[in-house]
């Protein structure tokens, strides 16, 4: 499986293999555990299993949220790094504004630290995967 910088949405049964495949290749990985279905579960789930620059104190800005993802993974000494989101799925069915909030700051964040005019030349490789419950055509019977 060809995993790309950036945003990618993968099967979650395929989640341990890209997991697996990524460190094998060097790639620092974290993991976003299933159970995220709200706002504030996310930012307790960003706040528990990812490096942030500066210490978040609250929920209550996605920007700060970026911002303090941003320079956490900027400031680590590794070039390649992955974030799995384990049941991506269950905020954007709980709530759908702020999965997609949460995921356009996911994928800025990587874009962003790949970018040499952001970083001033010291680019990371940030590959990012929703892994979901694909619901087969025969469990949805």
């Amino acid at each position: 499986m060809k995993l790309e910088q950036g945003l990618n949405e993968i099967d979650e049964s395929a989640a341990a293999d890209a997991a697996k495949g990524l460190e094998d290749e060097g790639y620092r990985v974290f993991h976003l555990s299933e159970g995220i279905v709200s706002r504030d579960a996310f930012f307790d789930a960003v706040r528990g299993q990812l490096p942030l620059a500066p210490p978040l104190a609250s929920n209550y800005s996605w920007d700060a949220l970026s911002d303090s993802l941003w320079g956490g993974l900027d400031e680590l000494g590794d070039e390649s790094m992955a974030i799995i989101w384990h049941g991506a799925e269950q905020l954007e069915q709980a709530s759908p504004r702020d999965f997609e909030i949460a995921r356009s700051i996911l994928a800025d964040v990587s874009d962003s630290l790949a970018d040499a005019d952001t970083t001033q030349g010291q680019t990371k490789r940030v590959v990012v995967l929703l892994a979901r419950e694909v619901r087969r055509e025969q469990d949805r019977g």
